[in-house]
């Protein structure tokens, strides 16, 4: 099997365990406000990352700092924007405005590290935001239904997808240009996160639920998130995104809402209306376009590696 077979295999399953955090997270937030939330999964991410991390490479404090953290702050931005939104909306919502990330990706790797974007992106863009756009608005007006959610969770949901879309540009250039390893861009990005996560959380009002934090249930929620989450995900996108380019990355992204969905419907018993389904398929339809030749490339390195 190859590396880029792997690399593709990797942001699969990625793509499947980043699916099932709107529903594991929809049964923390009936008891934590989501700002907690994201603060614990950080910081129970950050102890299962040092063994791991004292092993990598040392780098000079000063350049690291100016290099690194910049971007990894963009990883927290987008663990507190995603609980807040997720808390305002419904998890398949959640889900396929996450699925426009690679359309965000190109767009934001055109005027940064200078990727080509061709008529053909451009117009996948177009009728990918089109669909985005409409689970803004439509439940503004009445006309979104409950699988939209809500336009304010929804909005949030969008800002955040544009800092993971920055995050991912901005791995790609940490590892390919300035040679930093994968695995210290995705320690350092959880370390920061919880770093920042705890400052924010100490000057914003916040809500403890003592009695319900302490269940097995709750337990056992913070640590799968934490663990197979954030640590698992991150070590195998930013492994991928070395071999890949930063939008061939993030297209699996696409697969994500499918699994989301039959999940949503499994535990949470969300429906999927004609309504949500048509934005769904415009922002699927603009991933696609935008993305068809990759897409081609990742179905046949796929079938080269097994066949």
């Amino acid at each position: 099997m190859s590396i880029r077979t792997k690399a593709i295999l990797a942001i699969i399953i990625a793509s499947l365990l980043w699916a099932t955090n709107g529903v594991v997270a929809k049964s923390l937030l009936i008891n934590f406000d989501p700002l907690f939330i994201a603060l614990v999964r950080s910081s129970i991410a950050s102890l299962f990352m040092i063994p791991i991390v004292l092993r990598e490479k040392r780098y000079p404090i000063k350049p690291m700092l100016k290099d690194v953290v910049p971007i990894t702050s963009l990883s927290a931005i987008n663990i507190a924007l995603y609980y807040s939104g997720l808390h305002r909306t419904t998890v398949n919502a959640s889900a396929i405005i996450y699925a426009a990330t690679p359309l965000v990706v190109v767009i934001i790797s055109t005027f940064t590290i200078h990727e080509h974007i061709s008529l053909q992106k451009i117009i996948g863009i177009i009728i990918g935001f089109i669909g985005v756009l409409s689970f803004i608005f439509l439940p503004s007006i009445g006309m979104g239904g409950v699988g939209f959610g809500t336009p304010v969770g929804n909005g949030i949901l969008l800002i955040a997808v544009v800092a993971w879309a920055s995050f991912i540009v901005g791995s790609r250039y940490l590892t390919n240009i300035k040679n930093y390893t994968p695995l210290f861009v995705t320690s350092l990005s959880i370390f920061s996160s919880a770093v920042m996560l705890f400052f924010v959380y100490l000057m914003a009002p916040h809500r403890i639920n003592m009695t319900a934090l302490f269940t097995p249930q709750v337990i056992v929620s913070f640590l799968y998130i934490s663990f197979f989450v954030t640590v698992v995900t991150y070590v195998l996108f930013q492994w991928a995104i070395h071999k890949l380019s930063s939008s061939t990355a993030s297209l699996t992204n696409y697969l994500q809402p499918m699994f989301a969905f039959y999940f949503a419907w499994l535990f949470l018993g969300e429906r999927i209306t004609p309504a949500f389904l048509f934005g769904s398929l415009l922002v699927l339809l603009g991933v696609f376009i935008a993305s068809a030749n990759k897409l081609t490339t990742i179905a046949r390195t796929l079938r080269e590696g097994f066949f």
